[in-house]
């Protein structure tokens, strides 16, 4: 049974379940206007609570609301708000302001920004000189273009995923000991850290559009910067801790580097850095300084306070005319003859007057002052300071290497003492350019395999041999690479693809060996190397000597027993508490003192030798044994990402079958000039 229930125009029927219809009852006119006016009543607008009575007037004179109460329709007119220098403490209530696009609140003494999760829509946020150490932007601010933290006390900053829009992040003057960027932060045209405390940097892989990067006055040891950073043009790394930097060559377009006040014994430049018009690194320790082809566009140099006794300006450098070198123990100055009296002039005066000696050589090579001797012929030879191959015809069409000449000063004789051999006889000259990347490694002597108390070595590194190696050599200063082995073989063998400045591993002996010769052959082709040089691989000995960079110990960096501490900074290698099994690009870790990068770890390196014990006693220009000595192995050298730290030592070797592969095996080549 149902019961009907009427209630205030309501019929109801109660049973096993309610249901509810609207009637019309009946009722007077006056009443059903009351109602309906009663309805029309709107609700109160909710106000919105600014505790802070210096943000509050801002808030009013930007909405031009000097009394009332602030509600939500308010704060949601608010789209760009600045209150600069306001004396502010407190921010809640600018959570409301969901409109936001532009937010400047600089120069006030914030200690706690908690209101920024509902600010989707800011693009631009300024909370400089403000008083919070530490900052945490939430999630959802993905449309923020441009980020202000400067001048305050953070000590700590965390930024999240989703950041893709940023172009400006400025944090200097803080007190940050470590910086992480997200991955996916790659739109960064500017990035400003400069005075801070910060001993560690992680910036994201691909920055191809940063422009702008100041890193002053921090604490930095190293500096691991990413490849691509092709558009570059300033980059301010003074006043760190920094022992060595070099510039990657890809950094084409850089046009002013600071590097002052560091700790600095080895800087490099690559070339082709024809936009770089200054360069400072004074207050360094630097004991030379070599200024690669290229720097065409450089005015300013200054270079005070160094260790530099000699100083030798390239010939394409001719827009110089800002030169400081004050408190160098400088015994030589070496310039062209169009620099020396044009934009150096009163440079060169300066240091003549000091008892410097002045060297000024011609831009075009010459060959001068023949003498015929007895059963030989001598000529000088003057120009730009640098290798020169000399080249002999004895009927003007077919040369041959007659032999190399280094020209230090500008000029240098030339003594040939096979010059009777023939009726007569023409000569040349050419200058070599260094080859891209690759690093000259003077002739020496030096000891060979590992000590019996280095506690990591093996029987394989012994007995210590004393190699003498006659002729200099040229060394990559990088593992060969995906994108130029991809280049030269039209191929990519490797097992970690995706980023072409991966050292290629996964290659044969036969495939590093074929690559030399292919890259010779496209080289030779080209002119750009001359007749009778080529690429190959390293032998052993080279392998070793150009690794330990001079040094004795069982890492060109020092002894790093027993507990591997420093072998990070130089090598990938397995970290078992790290495990990170995967090449790298190169170029990422710290050179040995050489310039050589990767000669620890990433990737073992293929060698010329046939596998076989040391040889021990006295050696000169060993290059192994002259056959396989069993199964067809080929030295393999340094170490790779997926072995122990023992095996990146210089002494240590390893052995493969040459037509087996390895995902952790690559290679770096030799040019040779064929003498």
């Amino acid at each position: 049974m149902r019961r009907l229930i009427v209630a205030d125009g309501l019929r109801c029927f109660s049973g096993v379940r309610e249901s509810c219809s609207i009637v019309r009852p009946i009722r007077p006119l006056a009443l059903t206007l009351m109602a309906l006016i009663s309805f029309a009543t709107p609700t109160p607008a909710q106000e919105v609570s600014v505790p802070d009575p210096n943000l509050d007037a801002a808030i009013r004179e930007v909405l031009g609301k000097p009394a009332g109460p602030l509600t939500q329709q308010d704060m949601l007119g608010l789209t760009n708000f600045g209150a600069v220098f306001r004396n502010i403490t407190n921010v809640q209530g600018l959570e409301a302001a969901r409109n936001l696009v532009s937010l400047d609140l600089q120069d006030n003494r914030i200690t706690n920004v908690n209101i920024l999760t509902n600010l989707t829509r800011l693009v631009l946020l300024d909370l400089g000189e403000n008083r919070f150490p530490e900052f945490t932007l939430p999630p959802g601010l993905t449309n923020l273009a441009k980020l202000r933290l400067e001048s305050g006390v953070l000590t700590n900053l965390s930024l999240p995923a989703g950041l893709t829009q940023l172009t400006n992040l400025s944090v200097g003057f803080n007190q940050l000991t470590s910086l992480t960027l997200p991955a996916d932060m790659t739109n960064l045209i500017l990035l400003s850290a400069f005075q801070n405390q910060l001993t560690k940097l992680t910036l994201p892989s691909k920055l191809t559009d940063l422009n702008w990067l100041d890193l002053s006055d921090n604490q930095l040891r190293s500096l691991n910067l990413p490849a691509g950073l092709t558009n570059l043009s300033f980059i301010a790394l003074d006043g760190n801790q920094l022992t060595s930097f070099t510039v990657p060559v890809d950094m084409t377009n850089l046009s002013a580097l600071r590097i002052n006040d560091n700790q600095l014994t080895n800087l490099t430049l690559s070339a082709g850095l024809n936009h770089l018009s200054l360069l400072v690194a004074s207050g360094n320790q630097l004991p030379s300084l070599t200024l690669s082809p290229g720097l065409t566009s450089l005015a300013f140099l200054e270079l005070n306070g160094n260790q530099l006794t000699n100083l030798t300006l390239p010939p394409d450098m001719q827009q110089l005319t800002g030169l400081f070198i004050a408190d160098n123990p400088l015994t030589t100055f070496v310039l062209s003859e169009s620099l020396a009296a044009t934009g150096m002039a009163s440079v060169v005066d300066a240091f003549q007057n000091q008892g410097i000696p002045v060297f000024t050589y011609p831009l075009a090579v010459q060959l001068v002052r023949p003498l015929m001797l007895v059963g030989s012929f001598k000529f000088g030879i003057t120009g730009p300071p640098g290798d020169y191959m000399i080249l002999g015809s004895t009927n003007l069409a077919t040369w041959s290497a007659v032999g190399v000449a280094t020209n230090p000063l500008g000029s240098v004789n030339f003594h040939d003492v096979t010059t009777n051999a023939s009726p007569q006889k023409f000569y040349r000259a050419l200058r070599q350019d260094p080859p891209a990347n690759m690093a000259f490694i003077p002739p020496n002597t030096f000891t060979m395999g590992s000590p019996t108390n280095d506690f990591d070595s093996s029987i394989n590194e012994r007995p210590q041999t004393t190699v003498t190696l006659t002729r200099g050599f040229w060394i990559g200063e990088f593992e060969v690479t995906q994108g130029e082995y991809l280049s030269v073989m039209g191929t990519n063998p490797s097992e970690f693809p995706g980023d072409l400045n991966r050292p290629v591993s996964s290659v044969t002996w036969f495939d590093a060996t074929n690559y030399c010769g292919m890259l010779t052959q496209r080289e030779l082709a080209a002119g750009r190397i001359p007749p009778g040089s080529r690429f190959r691989l390293p032998t052993e000995a080279e392998w070793e000597y150009a690794a330990r960079a001079g040094t004795t110990t069982r890492f060109s960096y020092g002894d790093d027993a027993p507990n591997y501490t420093s072998l990070a900074n130089y090598a990938w290698f397995l970290d078992l508490g790290h495990p990170d099994l995967t090449v790298h690009a190169v170029g990422q870790k710290l050179p040995n003192p050489w310039g050589l990068y990767d000669m620890y770890g990433n990737v073992w390196e293929w060698c010329q030798d046939w596998y076989d014990s040391l040889p021990g006693g006295v050696q000169i220009d060993p290059t192994g044994p002259p056959g396989p000595v069993q199964f067809d192995e080929k030295v393999m050298r340094g170490g790779a990402y997926d072995y122990p730290n023992s095996s990146c030592r210089s002494a240590s070797r390893l052995f493969r079958p040459a037509n087996q592969p390895d995902s952790d095996l690559g290679f770096r080549v030799v040019f040779d000039l064929g003498l």
